[in-house]
C-alpha cells in the first residue's frame, strides 16, 4: 500500500517520470540496464541482498530505496555513499529521497 501511495505522489511531480514496469518484478536488473532510472523503490519481499547487489551492478548511478514490508524502515543505497537507514519514513521523507540530487540523502 505504501508503494502505491508513494507512486501516486511521485507521479504528480512534473520533474519526475514514474516508470511502472512489469519486468521489474521478474527481472529488475534487465529493466535497470535498459531504463537507467535515477531512483528505484523496491520492497523487501521483492528484493534480497543478492538481488540488490545485481541491481547496483546493473545501474550503478541509480539510487535504490529498499522498503521493509511493513513500511517502518527504508534503506537508501546511493552511488559512492554508505547505505542510509531511515526508521519510520514518512511519505514526505520518501518523496524527498526520490527527488534528491547527487548524494544529498547521505548527508
Amino acid at each position: 500500500m505504501l508503494r502505491e501511495i508513494l507512486g501516486e505522489m511521485l507521479a504528480r511531480l512534473p520533474a519526475l517520470e514514474v516508470i511502472a514496469n512489469e519486468g521489474l518484478e521478474s527481472n529488475p536488473a534487465a529493466v535497470l540496464r535498459k531504463c537507467r532510472p535515477d531512483a528505484l523503490i523496491m520492497g523487501r519481499p521483492d528484493c534480497d541482498h543478492i538481488q540488490l547487489d545485481r541491481l547496483v551492478r546493473a545501474s550503478p548511478a541509480t539510487r535504490i530505496v529498499h522498503l521493509s514490508s511493513d513500511g517502518r524502515t527504508a534503506v537508501v543505497y546511493e552511488p559512492n555513499a554508505l547505505p542510509l537507514t531511515i526508521e519510520r519514513p514518512s511519505i514526505e521523507d520518501l518523496v524527498g529521497i526520490m527527488t534528491a540530487t547527487g548524494s544529498e540523502t547521505a548527508e
